[in-house]
């Protein structure tokens, strides 16, 4: 129990804590703008965004190969059950 009231204890104190206060209506200075800029183009997240766009590529890929063109609605596209059966093993 001491973990728990120690987390409560601090959530308590950080609310009784006094905010800093930052000047020019609490936009940020010329500095912090060319900081986040930096980080920016460094690329902080591009590990996660490109992880994520990888992923997305596959999935699109798979779905170009196996998606035909239905018989009634040309632009509507489904996957047979043996093709899904396919792409299933190809996602996997």
């Amino acid at each position: 129990m001491d973990k728990y009231d120690g987390q409560e204890a601090n959530a308590a104190k950080a609310k009784t804590e006094k905010k800093e206060v930052k000047a020019n209506n609490g936009q940020p200075s010329k500095s912090e703008v060319q900081d986040m800029e930096l980080k920016i183009l460094e690329g902080n997240n591009l590990a996660e965004s490109s992880e994520k766009a990888e992923e997305d590529d596959f999935f699109n890929g798979i779905l170009d190969k196996y998606l035909q063109p239905g018989k009634s609605d040309k632009d509507l596209k489904k996957i047979s059950k043996a093709d899904a059966k396919e792409a299933a093993g190809d996602i996997y």
